[in-house]
This record gives C-alpha cells, structure tokens and sequence, in this order.
C-alpha cells in the first residue's frame, strides 16, 4: 500500500489529485458562499451622502460637512459608501483627492491621512454615514428593559446630544455607572424620552 511501490503512472495519477481536490473545493465552497450569500450593512450601498463629520479629522480639514454628496475619489466616481471606502484605503501615499458635491455645486479637495487614521476603520478618515441605530434585542431583567426600551426603538440623541457613532454612546454608559441616562428615542415614528440607569 505504500506510494513507492506502486508504479510510475499510479503515482502520476496520485500526485494531482490533493490539489486538484482543494480546486474543487474551493469552486464549491465559493459557490456555495455566493449562492447562500454573506451579511453586509446596509450603509455601505448607500448613496455617500455624509452624515456626521468629526471634529479635527480630515474629513473636517477637507471642508466637508454634514450633508455633503461625496461623487469622486481621485479619479474614480463613487456612488456608494464601499466605494468610498475602498478607493480612500487604496490611495498609497495617504495623499486623497476628494470631490464633493456642497449645496450642489461640486468642490475638489485634497487630505492627507494621519497617522492615527491609519487604522482603516469605517470612519477613519473622519466622515460618516447617517448611521441608524435600531434595538434589535432586550436582555431580560436589564437597565433597558426596566426603562421600557423595545425592540425596534431607534436612538435619537443621549442626555440631549445627538447620537453620531455608538462608541461615543458607549463611553457615556461606561462613564456613567449608577446615574440614570435620558435618551430620546423614536418608536411607530413618534419621539419619546426614557431614563435608564446603568448598575
């Protein structure tokens, strides 16, 4: 049974079939990734249109700003947030020219990315999408489940200001052990307020 004994044309005929198998593999794991499909966020096939642009970044050094229509990076022309995302992270020398269209009328600007906003996160460059932050679950016998929080609830704005990104939610929170929160939320499209007090 050992390889070495069998004969020449058995051994040619063994010798491709390992990676001739991960080939195959390969097609129909793909295929199978394709046909089942993978989870994207809905943002990142959005019409670039920047929500939130934080300060100091340089996005905000660009002249951009909230409600500003990206349409071109470099050269190439951009109608959803992956394609931002994607043209920005591949500009080799961090050097970005970005075209932007500003109460309709197109500007052209040039950025240079930092050292810190090299960490190709989703606002890395300092803008962001409208982002949209909706309850999907309640975990039993929490804070927010005690407050009246439901699944569906969008957050609108914590201690008066408004939500941009959730990390800043998140420090907030953490920041403020045993003191109750008021965050405004919309619920069948209409405002409310509820206080939730983190243990």
């Amino acid at each position: 049974d050992e390889f070495n004994v069998r004969s020449v044309p058995e051994r040619m005929a063994l010798l491709p079939s390992g990676p001739l198998m991960n080939l195959i593999g390969a097609v129909l794991f793909l295929s199978l990734i394709h046909y089942i499909g993978v989870e994207q966020r809905a943002y990142l096939y959005e019409k670039p249109v920047v929500g939130w642009v934080q300060p100091g970044s340089a996005a905000d050094s660009a002249g951009i700003s909230i409600g500003d229509e990206l349409i071109a990076v470099e050269s190439s022309t951009v109608t959803t947030w992956r394609e931002v995302l994607d043209a920005i992270t591949t500009v080799p020398d961090g050097s970005v020219s970005l075209t932007f269209l500003k109460n309709g009328e197109a500007q052209k600007r040039h950025f240079v990315l930092t050292d810190s906003s090299l960490s190709r996160d989703t606002g890395f460059w300092g803008a962001y999408p409208n982002w949209r932050y909706v309850i999907v679950a309640v975990t039993p016998g929490s804070p927010a489940e005690h407050a009246g929080l439901q699944v569906g609830d969008e957050f609108l704005q914590i201690n008066g200001e408004p939500i941009r990104i959730w990390p800043t939610v998140q420090r907030t929170i953490e920041q403020n052990a045993g003191t109750a929160l008021e965050f405004t939320l919309l619920r069948d499209g209409e405002g409310m307020t509820r206080w939730v007090v983190r243990p």
